[in-house]
């Protein structure tokens, strides 16, 4: 197996489904973060995302869940913050501070195709400040030093 030398983090974003990519992406995987929005349908598709990561460590043992992101988050939405509420009771520290706020910067960045740390906007800046937060919790993540991390079959 060939290991990827000099990355401090690969990041695999596949679809939000339970689908073959997404399997093989999370088979390739040491740790997996579910993305969410904070909806009614929000604990739902955790779990089924969850449910996945749990299927494919039967043949991937080094496969953990590294945490939920919230995403697109109104702070003034009393739907969101209840919704996020009920991922915090029923995941604990599993869901990730801070969550990524819903900023019209996003989209704006996206049509200008560029990243949303070179749009300049507050809501760009808040939405890049959360990231690089939810990176710097990534990167802190123990490496795994197993067989395969040293290049070796078991």
């Amino acid at each position: 197996m060939a290991e990827l030398v000099g990355y401090d983090l690969v990041v695999v974003d596949s679809p939000p489904s339970t689908g073959g990519l997404t399997r093989n992406a999370l088979a390739a995987s040491h740790y997996a973060v579910v993305v969410t929005e904070p909806s009614l349908f929000a604990l739902r598709g955790t779990a089924a995302a969850l449910d996945a990561v749990d299927a494919v460590r039967s043949d991937n043992l080094r496969l953990q869940p590294a945490g939920i992101v919230v995403n697109k988050l109104r702070a003034t939405s009393t739907e969101h913050r209840f919704r996020l509420d009920e991922l915090r009771q029923e995941y604990g520290s599993l869901v990730l501070d801070p969550a990524v706020p819903d900023r019209t910067a996003i989209q704006q960045a996206e049509g200008a195709c560029v990243p949303v740390q070179a749009w300049r906007s507050q809501g760009a800046r808040d939405v890049g400040e959360a990231m690089d937060d939810l990176l710097d919790q990534l990167l802190r993540l123990p490496v795994d030093q197993g067989p395969l991390r040293k290049g070796k079959l078991s």
